[in-house]
């Protein structure tokens, strides 16, 4: 019976990993960055340039009332097409 009760807890330990696991992967994917944490993540990109990048449709933003929302992702994108950018015109 001991041993039952031992493997019963650790399969639900598995089960409870592969949900965090999950959960982790849909909340990257998912998770809405405001301005300021942008401007702090990645410090290459100052408030003049985020609003630029936005107003000339370069960079994609969800709005919230007075409030612009990015993905990591999209940011991500963004500096990458920057310094592509960057190394052609060198």
């Amino acid at each position: 019976m001991g041993k039952l009760v031992f493997n019963i807890g650790k399969m639900i330990m598995e089960y409870e990993k592969t949900l965090c696991i999950d959960e982790l992967k849909e909340e990257k994917l998912t998770k809405l960055l405001k301005t300021k944490e942008v401007t702090k993540l990645y410090p290459a990109l100052t408030l003049y340039a985020l609003n630029k990048a936005v107003s000339e449709e370069r960079l994609p933003v969800i709005k919230i009332g007075n409030l612009n929302y990015f993905t990591k992702d999209d940011i991500e994108k963004f500096l990458k097409h920057q310094s592509l950018k960057k190394e052609n015109s060198i």
